[in-house]
């Protein structure tokens, strides 16, 4: 695994914590949901989890990539979202370049989904209210 090719996905993404850690996970996170049968089949083929959720956030299928490191979208130009993720709403369009990476953790052990690269096509506000984790709630 550790020479896993890496592959392309289009997704749009639920619940970001580009540089904000996930209180939950204490990591930076972000789902890529609505995967196409092909990208499933290519996370399954990969060993990689995909869930299904058919709920309010219209997920659909979709994969959790977390990282001990801030995930830094860019757009099509290649210009850094850093600083200002917080401007990409729920529902986004993105091209996400995957790398499969095994991990042993306490007796534990799997394959997750490395984002390489990120790349935001179509961008959503977003909404009032709404919490994407870049926000301090007090």
């Amino acid at each position: 695994m550790e020479n896993a090719p890496t592959f392309s996905v289009r997704a749009s993404i639920s619940f970001p914590n580009f540089e904000t850690k996930d209180r939950m996970s204490d990591k930076y996170s972000v789902q890529l949901a609505n995967l196409s049968p092909a990208a499933v089949e290519r996370f399954e083929e990969s060993g990689i989890s995909v869930n299904n959720k058919d709920d309010a956030y219209g997920r659909g299928d979709f994969v959790t990539c977390k990282s001990k490191f801030p995930i830094i979208p860019v757009n099509q130009d290649g210009e850094s979202f850093e600083g200002r993720t917080g401007s990409i709403g729920y529902g986004s369009e993105v091209i996400a370049v995957i790398k499969p990476v095994q991990w042993e953790y306490a007796g534990k052990r799997g394959i997750t989904a490395r984002i390489v690269k990120l790349t935001v096509t179509n961008l959503v506000a977003p909404e009032a209210g709404d919490v994407s984790g870049d926000d301090e709630i007090l």
